[in-house]
């Protein structure tokens, strides 16, 4: 919000002495120097350069660049706006409340104040009227705590309207909302003064290479359930760490401005069209609608693309599809042409009134991490040919081989097992907590620990509800709300599973994270996972493919911090959609799981760290013994710890003596028991 009166400004130092024509300013693409309007000062290695000229209501990139003496080069880019403080603003938590109710022009009062007439705190929205959101709890909800979207005090640059209304100091807060789902929306009903406007959605984007969020008009009435939506527009943003960034209203590739003609009162929906993944984030702090020129004739426009340009797909042959909605002029049947990858293909083209949707399914056999270019050409009714393209990475896993177990599977079912802290541990809400507090002689306090078996893995921490896709819940073992509460445990569970030859989809949907990996054995914990989610609920399938039948040792860990939970593992047909529970004995088609393997021995795992609370890294030079029941290892430190495990079969370790040898090893002897 800088006035358009505002300089650019950098000062430049260097040991060397600087030249002027080797400094510039590229500002939003174009290149200012000291030749067309930048403006440099000072002498020797010190200079100050500025530029002006700026115009309102625009939002800007600004690279700063120098080369010194030696020809070696330093940029520094910054980003910033001079739109005007009377623009529309709409606070993403500003979202409609009590089925369809709004205020135009809000005033922000206190935390924890409230509800007050005109102003937006401790209002209650109505689910699936006002907004839509997964979530079960009210967590991290400070300005609406009644309602389920998470919020936290914002990371952007103060404002001036919260400054003048006190600030932290008087507990007024900007506020970003966050932990954001796919398909998850939030309404804004308004009152725009009729004309055109570019819209912008402030939005920081931590650890994800491209997020997308569409801006759709609810075309009915926005006080009732089932609303009708058309889509306007998409707000694409790319990776920006903390840092936020005004992401313009364009087409579904980013490519075309998109100008909406606006009058009266109006109800816009924000719709997420990506999740954050469990190790990165989506911040968004406001919508802001520019006045600008009405655009004149407006053709059609590819509205949404699937997948997402720049975006890594995990599925096995994905369905390629675009979105072409008609505007003041319509999409020519016939004359649609989809290629991928330079070659044209058979794609499906349906015409409505209103758009054409392009499709075509990816073939399977399509090599994985291979780029895929898609273009897409057409012509309008005035016969007006239009082009658009987009590349995405095509990343799915491949099962390796290595992983097979030789055998047949024995004892049905999942081993598992239960640790919880004490009751108001407040353990930290991540996988890295989870793995900690499963590891042996673990640092974090024990209240109880439960080894189990399970025939399938639907779980929940309490017993008069079911949770997530299928009922039948069953109460996690050992885990006793009344007594220390349904908070701060982790759960590992594994099995050998039967994968077939073909491509597989399984889900998980939990809360709160997971990981699910396969592994070299049951208890391998080093192997990266298949799929994960770091932080709180997760409603997530992932793809791979099998390229030979067998048993695959698979390991999972399932943890809580806070709040409910609940765990269901399963497969999902990938035509029909359907979904099974894996091992579920009712459905002849479910994914077979196994506790052992009938006839392979027991097999012992040695892991050592210099500290007993670990961490513990699998000593690959450690030689095993089963038949003396042995474990040989170098005696190469002052101090080791040694941790066994037992893989391939349930048991027990007892280890019966340690020796030092002359030779510097050390071996310990050991006893399995069933």
């Amino acid at each position: 919000f800088l006035p358009a009166a505002s300089l650019i400004s950098f000062k430049i130092s260097d040991d060397q002495t600087l030249v002027n024509d080797k400094i510039s300013v590229v500002l939003n693409g174009t290149t200012y120097t000291t030749a067309n309007g930048l403006t440099v000062t000072g002498t020797g290695g010190t200079r100050t350069a500025t530029l002006g000229g700026l115009v309102r209501n625009t939002s800007y990139i600004a690279v700063a660049k120098v080369t010194d003496s030696e020809n070696a080069n330093t940029s520094v880019t910054t980003y910033f706006d001079t739109f005007d403080e009377s623009s529309l603003v709409v606070e993403v938590e500003d979202f409609n409340f009590a089925y369809g109710q709004f205020f135009d022009n809000p005033s922000p009062i206190a935390e924890n104040t409230g509800p007050a007439t005109g102003s937006y705190p401790n209002q209650i929205g109505t689910l699936d009227v006002d907004y839509s959101d997964t979530r079960g709890d009210f967590r991290d909800v400070l300005y609406r705590p009644d309602d389920h979207v998470r919020m936290q005090h914002s990371l952007d640059v103060p404002r001036a309207k919260y400054v003048a209304a006190g600030g932290s100091a008087a507990t007024v807060y900007d506020y970003d909302v966050g932990d954001i789902v796919a398909n998850e929306w939030l309404n804004y009903t308004r009152t725009f003064a009729a004309g055109s406007y570019q819209v912008y959605l402030r939005e920081s984007v931590v650890n994800i290479p491209q997020v997308q969020a569409d801006l759709e008009l609810v075309t009915s009435a926005p006080t009732q359930f089932e609303q009708t939506v058309k889509k306007l527009g998409s707000f694409s943003a790319s990776t920006s760490g903390y840092q936020f960034r005004n992401i313009p209203l364009t087409d579904a590739l980013g490519q075309n401005k998109v100008i909406l003609r606006l009058a009266g009162t109006t109800t816009l929906r924000l719709r997420q069209a990506s999740s954050e993944p469990g190790d990165g984030a989506i911040y968004q702090n406001y919508l802001i609608f520019i006045p600008v020129a009405d655009p004149g004739l407006e053709r059609p426009t590819v509205e949404s693309v699937s997948p997402l340009a720049g975006s890594v797909v995990t599925t096995v042959g994905p369905l390629i599809s675009a979105l072409i909605l008609n505007r003041d002029t319509t999409v020519k049947a016939g004359s649609v042409v989809l290629s991928v990858n330079g070659n044209a293909v058979t794609a499906t083209v349906k015409h409505s009134q209103s758009s054409t949707m392009v499709s075509y399914n990816l073939p399977i056999n399509t090599p994985t991490a291979a780029p895929v270019t898609v273009s897409l050409v057409y012509q309008d009714s005035l016969n007006v040919a239009q082009t658009s393209s987009w590349s995405f990475t095509l990343n799915y896993q491949v099962l390796s081989e290595s992983k097979r177990v030789a055998g047949t599977g024995a004892q049905p079912g999942f081993n598992a097992r239960l640790v919880q802290a004490p009751l108001g541990s407040g353990l930290e809400n991540s996988l890295q907590r989870a793995d900690a507090q499963l590891a042996a002689n673990s640092s974090i306090p024990v209240f109880v620990s439960n080894e189990f078996t399970a025939d399938v893995l639907n779980f929940s921490d309490r017993t008069e509800t079911d949770q997530g896709n299928f009922a039948r819940d069953l109460m996690v073992p050992g885990l006793d709300p009344d007594v220390n509460g349904g908070d701060n445990f982790a759960v590992e569970m594994s099995a050998y599973l039967y994968f077939p030859v073909g491509v597989h989809r399984l889900g998980v949907r939990s809360d709160d994270g997971y990981k699910f990996t396969v592994g070299t054995s049951l208890t391998d914990n080093t192997t990266l996972p298949l799929a994960f989610h770091n932080g709180g609920p997760a409603d997530e399938r992932f793809e791979f493919v099998v390229n030979q039948s067998g048993l695959y040792p698979v390991r999972m860990v399932w943890y809580e911090a806070g709040g409910s939970a609940h765990f269901e593992l399963y497969s999902e047909d990938r035509v029909s959609g359907e979904r099974v529970l894996v091992n579920d004995e009712f459905v002849a088609n479910s994914i077979k799981a196994y506790r052992s393997i009938a006839g392979l021995p027991a097999q012992v795992e040695a892991f050592t760290s210099s500290n007993v609370a670990g961490p513990y890294t699998q000593d690959s030079a450690a030689i095993v013994d089963s038949a003396a029941g042995t474990v040989t290892l170098a005696a190469d430190a002052d101090v080791k710890f040694i941790r066994l495990r037992l893989s391939n079969a349930p048991g027990t370790i007892t280890l019966k003596s340690t020796q030092t040898t002359p030779q510097g090893k050390v071996v310990l002897r050991y006893q399995l028991t069933n």
